[in-house]
């Protein structure tokens, strides 16, 4: 064979190429797995810091099922109050506004030694609901899945978690709790939104097994619910009635026997149940739109609470006629008090809304004449709510960075209960009866947070 030149070239061509095809490939493989240990340090550690990957105490594990590597740490193991790092409450002295925080706080407070707040996270999953009921003589945290509908509880007293119940029940939204069992609120497969009651079991030990959630539904069509904590323990809710109007209902427990109270043209009526058995109902916020609250008397005589105020939040407070209320428009949020309904209202140097406040239970013995101590206490944005803050909220649009203070409604007067580094959306927040405890849900992931306010 004569040698060709051409030829030659060619295949050194040829050679030169496959050799730069593979270096391009090589290089896009180490490229690649470059960029996915990147990722991978970088997921690792945005899981670590929300508290994935960390081993359930042994006090947790067991009979809680296929989750257990998810849920409960135990309150009084690893994750117990006495146990976590302690946050310093400052004084007055310690709150420095910026600019871009909320603006100048005329605080008043007491000169002592300022209680240290503790923080723990009782559950890891996303939840739908909590509450603090009563079990015997002592009072548990308690809270549903929001994946499964599962149904938890932990001891205050003494820190143990146990699951109460095994039934599944996927995509639960919404949960309310009171000492006769749970509501829990849905999407059914036809799309429609459906309404669970449930009895909820006795079991008090992690060595428990979990029972079946037993209960029914109740009617299709319920727009919102909650439960009266009253002694006469039922469901109050609303609906849309034949008419189109819609209607606000009284009913008992198992939903039997309803009773509609209130009725009106205007949608977006939301049902408020105080524990000394007052029935309240105020409309649904929207910053710029003029809102209304009412308390609904006997023979559905009403009693206004706030009229006319836009972006109208009320928390009317049981026993008393204490309030407090938030409004929302184009200049921003304010918030007010009052110690009853004949004192004059007290505008609050702080900007917030109203739903993130909760009011410290009355003392034992309460009574409309003798409310006790009206204190309440209050998640505040780092940064003022801005013209559109309740529509963007709500939508889930913003989140704000909240820091608890507490208010006194009879002197006006706020003072700092913790200001430490950890922030939190708070939404729903409640309080146990011994105003010790103090627990919400983080908006941002939809997480539990157990809050001691009190030695």
């Amino acid at each position: 064979m004569m040698y060709s030149p051409a030829r030659n070239d060619s295949m050194n061509r040829i050679t030169l190429i496959a050799a730069l095809v593979l270096v391009a490939i090589l290089g896009a493989l180490a490229g690649w797995y470059a960029f996915l240990r990147v990722r991978t340090s970088a997921v690792r550690e945005a899981d670590t810091a929300r508290g994935f990957g960390i081993p359930a105490p042994s006090s947790v594990g067991g009979v809680l099922g296929g989750t257990s590597g998810n849920i409960s740490y135990s309150l009084g193991g690893q994750g117990s109050l006495s146990s976590l790092q302690a946050a310093q409450m400052p004084g007055p002295t310690d709150w420095t506004a910026t600019s871009t925080e909320q603006s100048a706080i005329t605080a008043t407070s007491t000169a002592k030694a300022p209680f240290k707040a503790h923080f723990s996270r009782p559950t890891k999953t996303p939840i739908a609901g909590f509450g603090f009921v009563s079990h015997g003589t002592a009072t548990r945290l308690i809270w549903a899945e929001r994946a499964t509908g599962y149904v938890f509880a932990a001891d205050l007293a003494t820190g143990e978690a146990v699951r109460l119940t095994n039934t599944l029940r996927p995509k639960v939204y919404e949960a309310l709790f009171d000492d006769h069992g749970v509501i829990e609120r849905g999407i059914a497969e036809d799309g429609s939104v459906e309404t669970f009651l449930g009895t909820l079991g006795a079991a008090t030990t992690s060595t428990a097994e979990p029972a079946a959630l037993s209960g029914s539904l109740i009617e299709d069509g319920i727009a919102t619910i909650t439960t009266t904590p009253s002694a006469q323990s039922g469901i109050f809710f609303t609906r849309i009635g034949k008419d189109g109007d819609t209607e606000v209902v009284v009913a008992q427990r198992d939903g039997k026997k309803g009773k509609v109270v209130f009725s009106s043209p205007i949608s977006g009526w939301r049902p408020i149940a105080l524990s000394d058995g007052r029935l309240i109902v105020a409309q649904q916020p929207a910053t710029g739109v003029l809102g209304f609250a009412y308390e609904i008397g006997k023979g559905g005589v009403l009693s206004s609470l706030v009229q006319g105020a836009q972006g109208l939040i009320v928390l009317p407070r049981a026993w008393g006629s204490a309030l407090t209320w938030s409004i929302s428009d184009k200049d921003g949020t304010m918030i007010f008090v009052r110690a009853n309904a004949e004192s004059e209202p007290s505008r609050l140097s702080l900007a917030t809304a109203a739903d993130k406040c909760v009011w410290a239970p009355p003392p034992v013995g309460a009574s409309a004449k003798k409310p006790g101590a009206l204190i309440a206490y209050c998640a505040v944005p780092k940064t003022p709510p801005g013209p559109n803050f309740l529509e963007e909220r709500y939508q889930g649009a913003l989140h704000t960075e909240d820091r608890w203070w507490k208010v006194d409604a009879a002197s006006g007067s706020i003072e700092p209960l913790y200001n430490g580094s950890e922030a939190f959306d708070v939404r729903d927040p409640a309080i146990d009866p011994s105003g010790r405890y103090l627990a919400f849900i983080d908006a941002t992931d939809d997480s539990l947070w157990l809050m001691q306010i009190a030695p």
